[in-house]
């Protein structure tokens, strides 16, 4: 019989599945006849992995995605005559941008760039509050800029109609404060998922976009502001837009960020901004969708007041 403790691998306390160490065995044969057999069905489970047929998610016959499209055709052509309503995806709240986009539709990629505090974080707040109240829809929202009490507060006063400048300085009448409960409640019971982390890499935004996919199945991700990312030095802005066009895809989801303009939209006459503003973010021009720029603009008719346009691209 072969003397097993020669064998090099003898030192090596490998357990079989009664937990016993081989070598405190009196039937080592016996033994390392349940190991071989473990790793065989470990290398078969290996090999059948590796050789797999991939074809399947990659490449997916036409006459199936025709039959999707359709299945779509008819669901828009259903809400249009139902509702008098064309909103694909998600909708922004604004009537004329969801007219003209159709919403935030899966898998596409739209940016919202606009100079500091012109209200970038308020629309695609309003965008979450209304998909996740109105539609039931999960969503999470990465607040890299704006601490999570903010947010909430934000949330709540956009939900009730109720002024939020006004709400958290005390001006607000009794009949406000029904408003503000009824939008806590219904926020509270929401599908809503915040992220406070002030500074987050592109790996991270990936891997908890993905968890929160497979464990919520979330509808839209938002990530205010792509100012605050951090971007690895063997990683350039570019490949940090592709990165998060292919998150799009792969997710399913459509993906919103909020990006701050240049100054120098500010020095130019007509102030109208073009994509050399979104400075080392350029890259934005081939790989979004839609691109969303914010701009306030003196009014005409009365030159005291201002109007906030929206310029699409």
């Amino acid at each position: 019989m072969f003397e097993w403790s020669e064998a090099p691998f003898a030192r090596i306390q490998v357990t079989p599945k009664d937990g016993k160490p081989i070598t405190s065995w009196s039937n080592q044969d016996e033994a390392w006849l349940d190991v071989e057999q473990a790793i065989s069905k470990a290398i078969s489970a290996i090999h059948e992995l590796k050789y797999r047929d991939t074809s399947t998610p990659t490449l997916t016959p036409i006459g199936d995605l025709i039959k999707a499209e359709f299945k779509q055709l008819e669901k828009v052509y259903t809400l249009a005559s139902s509702e008098g309503v064309f909103c694909e995806g998600i909708p922004t709240g604004i009537h004329d941008l969801d007219h003209l986009l159709g919403g935030v539709r899966s898998s596409e990629l739209v940016v919202v760039a606009a100079r500091p505090s012109m209200g970038k974080s308020d629309f695609v707040l309003n965008i979450a509050a209304r998909a996740a109240l109105d539609r039931g829809e999960a969503i999470a929202f990465f607040s890299m800029q704006m601490p999570v009490q903010r947010v909430v507060r934000r949330l709540i006063a956009a939900s009730s109609d109720v002024n939020s400048h006004l709400m958290w300085r005390g001006y607000i009448g009794e009949k406000d404060f029904p408003k503000l409960a009824t939008a806590a409640a219904k926020l509270f019971e929401a599908p809503l998922y915040i992220d406070e982390t002030p500074r987050l890499s592109m790996t991270d935004i990936i891997d908890r976009s993905r968890s929160l996919k497979v464990r919520n199945r979330v509808k839209l991700v938002i990530i205010d502001s792509l100012q605050q990312l951090v971007i690895s030095h063997s990683k350039t802005t570019s490949e940090c837009v592709s990165d998060f066009k292919a998150l799009a895809k792969d997710l399913q989801v459509p993906i919103v960020l909020t990006c701050n303009l240049s100054p120098k939209v500010e020095k130019r006459r007509d102030k109208i901004p073009m994509f050399a503003d979104l400075e080392d973010w350029s890259s934005l021009e081939q790989d979004a969708d839609v691109v969303m720029f914010c701009i306030e603009m003196r009014s005409i008719t009365r030159p005291r007041s201002t109007q906030v346009y929206w310029i699409l691209s």
